[in-house]
């Protein structure tokens, strides 16, 4: 009996210790405070919890001696031994700020901040899910010191980082995902699949990217899972709801005005030539027909007056406005499950996106699934695998009804238009031909000839359809603890085709078929037949990608510390398209009809002379491939002195054989001192200081360029010949090289004590060489010029970031203010043109003068209106109306503004935090730059009716020139006195503007103790973006961003939710 009892006592109590039990606590931190989600975790297995928003958690299923690891944001991670059964207080350190925490990923390793010599930034997973847009890059706007959101950008993603490196070449940024290339179409990729983004900026961080990395590099790495973590259900849902554009935003001649000026020109006979061609019948408006048909006795002068009276007052704005646009709706909903065990972690998600857009009839709808595993066979052994399948369709089907065109040579819509009668029925508008002669041409044995805009959005239906699929695969061995191999392997496959269906109905085939219809008394032979037209354009991009390198990462004595890498890539590039057309197009049997591209055919009424049917047939092939060797390594000496370099040699098909031969590397080589770590540093109020600097070679590639004679077949014959034939595309280059940039880079990281100030500072210079550009060539060559590696672009900036932690407390308010200064010069460049009308422009594109800015604005100078209303110019020196002599003088002769794209920009952005709710605020600005606005052009007037709201400023009387600036009306127009006048000093503005970027307000729930709650957190949130202008050096309410032709940006409002199960 004795012993049983003993037995009982020694075996009771680890019994008790095998008993699952139930773990209550709080997390708090050093002075008290409840932390919100903190992680609690049991070693060893893959159960855990988070805190809610008092701190507490609940955890079931431990055991007595468990050790839990217990970690959250901005605090030290901590094990504590599971010895109590009931509540448990847990206390967290804060972490003082090291540079270390932040990994950065350059698309071939990840690399801490500290032990990092070049410049990156880096856009964690919170930054990126504060927006709220489809498009990963547009999320990145004003979050990245030296990254510029601008219409200058030169490229299609609007973004240049540090400015501009080349002239012809493309100004794009390489973009990276997942550690390659991204060679597919950018809207494919979903951002709610991003966990950050890394931006290399210099050449120690960018050069090992190579002869692609010269506009800087933005590297995407998207989500995976983790290592012995329980399984996380993610969702988030949002609704974006896009104001309608204000058609009223650009200033408009008024209806009155423009008939008043129909009246004047009538009467000075500037339409009779017009009226009296029977030959190819050009447009004229309905005023003017009026006009006619009274001056012909077919309407007396009351009629007309009767007709016209009703136009003065109306606005085709409205109309437009009505049918063309809407406000839309924009849907994002992701789901997303991610975890692992010992040997395995998975992520998997899938996302939806439908896009309205304002313009009625458009939409993008896409669909995403990325599925990763990773598996862990062995302690040295790491495979993965990915796959990404992208399926998006997309419509446009409307252009825009501020961009209706009336054809024959008029680029605008009179503004007095009537689209749509009092009950919405559609209204014909002219339209190619004068609106008289197609009334009757042809009747009744042609079609309908009239031309009604808002019929036309349901009668094209313009479709892109787009399939990526991508497969990312490769292991990681590790041979030694310091020394391991990697291969990767990229394949990825995009086909994107396009459909524009042009329904019998629509005006274009109507036209058309009216166009090469031959009558003959009564019957009538369709040379192309009746019914739809079908435009069909088929492409497909396929690239490979692999990669083998080693990796060698060792420290002796806690002394000495190496990192390198080295390897090889090749990388296959192959894209082609096709695109044809059918005539007679049938949706519903899917039937069309053989059409004679050959022989030449009579257009009706001699509206033009006889043609060709035409042809929508292309064919292009091009592929492009590159095999490099790259190697880095960076060595740190007693974790304060580190040294960096790498290098990298290109090869290309797209090279010539000279330069593949000797094959230039490319280089950087870098040095940092953490200074902070010396024993002399004895400031505590800034624990962290660290100096850098690097410098080293990138380079950029124009794929459009060739080392080899390259020729283009036209795709029809020769019009007298009658043969095929083709022109040289481009001619034989053995020599083309790619372009390279050199960047200095000095940058100063700083701390202040307790991270309430952090940031950093860094100047650099930017030397491009052997750019692409345009030369005189022999004439024996058979060319005028040639595009050879003979220009350079000098540059110089100034990077700075500082983040502060203003309030503690229960009240959090933190801010983060960036700001850069880029400046780009071109510093080499051999045709210059000779007169100044080759320079005066809105400085929108490139047109390279030494000296200048890349984006440079010259203006005629201005000298005011004379006593007539006329435009005054200067020609040396002396005011004068010699407009011809004004426009081929001099280029010294000009005034020069500056540049078109800011030279400084930044952002400063605002967050306040009490308990779960947040409030953010990003203001940004752009300073130092100038745009050029437009005005009244009577040329363009009379001859496009392109009006500006300007021609009521004009000067009417003596005495108007004290008070605008705005010439006078004359008959005849004179373009080159026009010309003076739009491209002269008085039309260019200061672009400088603060804007209220977005604004976003947000409410954090996360469970309590109770274990049956299905959500462990919710959060609701608000996103603005676009709400407002604060403030703009301007005086005319333009927005700089949209000065000359597109409509600005509307305000969107959002509203979603994120659930983590």
């Amino acid at each position: 009996m004795k012993l049983s009892i003993l037995m009982l006592a020694i075996i009771c109590p680890f019994f008790s210790m095998c008993q699952p039990i139930v773990i209550k606590g709080k997390v708090i931190d050093e002075d008290g405070t409840p932390i919100l989600i903190a992680t609690i975790s049991i070693k060893g297995t893959n159960r855990g919890t988070i805190t809610d928003k008092f701190g507490f958690f609940l955890l079931e299923g431990t055991k007595l001696n468990d050790t839990l690891i217990v970690s959250a944001s901005g605090y030290e991670t901590k094990e504590e031994p599971n010895n109590e059964r009931g509540q448990v207080t847990i206390m967290l350190k804060r972490k003082v700020t090291k540079l270390e925490e932040v990994i950065l990923h350059s698309g071939y390793q990840t690399v801490s901040r500290e032990r990092a010599t070049g410049s990156f930034s880096k856009v964690d997973n919170d930054l990126i899910n504060r927006s709220t847009s489809t498009g990963i890059l547009a999320r990145l706007q004003s979050l990245v010191p030296g990254m510029l959101f601008d219409k200058n950008s030169g490229n299609n993603t609007g973004i240049n980082i540090r400015g501009i490196s080349s002239i012809f070449a493309s100004s794009r940024p390489l973009i990276v995902v997942d550690n390659f290339p991204y060679d597919g179409d950018l809207q494919n990729i979903n951002p709610n699949d991003v966990e950050s983004i890394t931006v290399l900026k210099d050449a120690a961080a960018a050069s090992i990217w190579g002869a692609a990395a010269g506009n800087g590099v933005v590297v995407i790495t998207t989500k995976s899972g983790r290592f012995a973590q329980p399984l996380k259900i993610q969702a988030t849902s949002n609704f974006t709801i896009n104001k309608s554009p204000d058609l009223f935003y650009f200033p408009q001649m008024s209806s009155a005005d423009f008939i008043g000026l129909e009246k004047y020109l009538f009467n000075q006979g500037f339409y009779n030539s017009t009226i009296s061609n029977t030959t190819n019948r050009p447009v004229l408006s309905p005023v003017v027909e009026i006009l006619a048909r009274q001056r012909s006795g077919l309407i007396s002068q009351g009629q007309a007056d009767s007709l016209i009276n009703p136009m003065l007052s109306m606005d085709a704005r409205n109309d437009i406005q009505s049918y063309f646009y809407r406000s839309s709706l924009r849907q994002q909903h992701a789901v997303s499950l991610e975890g692992g065990s010992a040997t395995n972690n998975y992520f998997l998600s899938f996302g939806a996106d439908k896009d309205e857009s304002t313009l009625v009839g458009n939409e993008f709808n896409r669909f995403t699934v990325l599925a990763k595993n990773v598996f862990r066979p062995t302690p040295k052994l790491q495979v993965q695998v990915s796959v990404n399948f992208i399926q998006s369709k997309g419509r446009n089907n409307n252009n825009g009804g501020n961009r209706i065109s009336p054809g024959g040579g008029k680029s605008s819509l009179y503004p007095y238009a009537d689209l749509a009668d009092d009950n919405g029925n559609a209204l014909a508008i002219v339209k190619d031909y004068r609106a008289g002669y197609i009334d009757t041409a042809g009747r009744p044995y042609l079609l309908d000839w009239k031309y009604r805009p808002i019929d036309e959005l349901y009668l094209t239906d313009n479709r892109t359809n787009l399939q990526n699929v991508t497969l990312n695969a490769g292991f990681r061995y590790e041979v030694f603890r310091f020394l391991s191999v990697e291969v990767r392997y990229q394949y990825s496959n995009e086909r994107r085709d396009n459909e524009i269906n042009y329904d019998g109905a629509s005006y274009f085939s109507r036209n058309l078929i009216n166009r090469y219809s031959q009558v003959n008394g009564a019957s009538v032979k369709n040379i192309i037949p009746k019914g739809g037209v079908l435009d069909q354009t088929d492409g497909n991009m396929l690239s490979h990608s692999g990669r083998a390198q080693l990796n060698f990462n060792h420290s002796w004595s806690g002394v000495h510390e190496l990192v390198a890498i080295a390897g090889t890539e090749v990388r296959q590039i192959n894209t082609h398209s096709h695109s044809n057309r059918s005539y007679g197009y049938n949706d519903e049997f899917l039937t069309s009809s053989n059409i004679d591209y050959v022989n030449n055919y009579p257009i009706y009424g001699s509206l033009s002379s006889p043609s060709r049917i035409p042809n929508f047939l292309s064919y292009s092939d091009q592929l492009n491939r590159y095999v490099s060797l790259f190697a880095n390594a960076a060595y740190t000496l007693h974790s304060k002195y580190i040294i960096s370099g790498s290098v990298r040699k290109d090869a290309s098909n797209l090279f010539g054989v000279k330069t593949n031969q000797r094959g230039v590397p490319l280089w950087s080589a870098g040095v940092a001192w953490d200074i902070a770590k010396e024993n002399f540093y004895s400031f505590n109020v800034l624990p962290v200081c660290r100096l850098r600097i690097t410098y080293g070679y990138s380079g950029n590639i124009d794929n459009t360029r060739s080392a080899f004679p390259t020729i283009e077949y036209a795709s029809s014959p020769d019009a007298v010949t009658n043969l095929p034939y083709a022109v040289i595309a481009n001619p034989a280059n053995p020599s083309i090289r790619w372009e390279k940039v050199g960047i200095l880079n000095f940058g100063i990281d700083f701390g202040f004590k307790n991270n309430r100030v952090s940031g950093s500072l860094e100047y650099y210079r930017k030397d491009a060489k052997d750019l692409f550009s345009s030369v005189p060539a022999d004439l024996t060559t058979g060319f005028l010029s040639l595009i050879v590696n003979a220009a350079n672009i000098k540059g110089r900036g100034v990077d700075l970031q500082v983040n502060s932690i203003n309030i503690k407390g229960s009240v959090e308010w933190s801010s983060s203010f960036l700001f850069s200064y880029s400046a780009n010069t071109v510093a080499r460049y051999f045709t210059n043109l000779s007169t100044a009308r080759s320079y005066v422009g809105f400085g929108n594109t490139i047109n390279p003068l030494e000296g200048k800015y890349v984006y440079a604005l010259f203006s005629y100078r201005w000298a005011g209106l004379d006593t007539i209303g006329d435009p005054q110019g200067i020609v040396g020196g002396q005011v004068s109306k010699n407009y011809t002599a004004i426009r081929n003088d001099s280029i010294g002769a000009l005034k020069y503004h500056g540049s078109t794209s800011p030279l400084c920009f930044g952002s400063i952005r605002n967050t306040f935090v009490w308990k779960g709710m947040s409030i953010s605020a990003n203001v940004s600005f752009k300073t130092n730059y100038y745009y050029r606005r437009n005005s009244i052009n009577y040329s363009s007037l009379v001859n496009g009716w392109t009006t500006h709201g300007d021609y009521a400023l004009r000067w009417q009387s003596k005495g108007d020139e004290a008070f605008t600036s705005v010439p006078s009306f004359v008959y005849p127009v004179v373009s080159a006195r026009d010309e003076v006048y739009t491209y002269s000093e008085v039309t260019v503005e200061r672009a400088d503007h603060i804007r209220l970027q977005d604004i976003r307000i947000g409410y954090t729930w996360v469970a309590g103790e109770k274990r049956s709650q299905i959500f462990k957190s919710i959060e609701a949130y608000c996103y603005i973006y676009n709400p407002c202008i604060i403030w703009r050096a301007n005086k005319h309410n333009i927005d700089p961003d949209y000065y000359k032709d597109d409509l600005p940006a509307s305000s969107s409002f959002t509203f979603g939710v994120r659930l983590a199960l």
